[in-house]
């Protein structure tokens, strides 16, 4: 259960990365870079 509630949080951070990255909100790579981190860290955690 707390992995399927890890893989949906990772999955919205994805879709916001995505977002992002489709309307073109995404001035630096270095942004997009952290979002990354985060979802690996977040993976990790789980």
């Amino acid at each position: 259960v707390i992995g399927e509630v890890c893989l949906e949080k990772e999955a919205v951070r994805y879709e916001k990365l995505v977002r992002l990255r489709e309307e073109g909100l995404a001035q630096k790579r270095n942004s997009i870079e952290s979002v990354r981190l985060r979802v690996l860290t977040l993976r990790r955690e789980c």
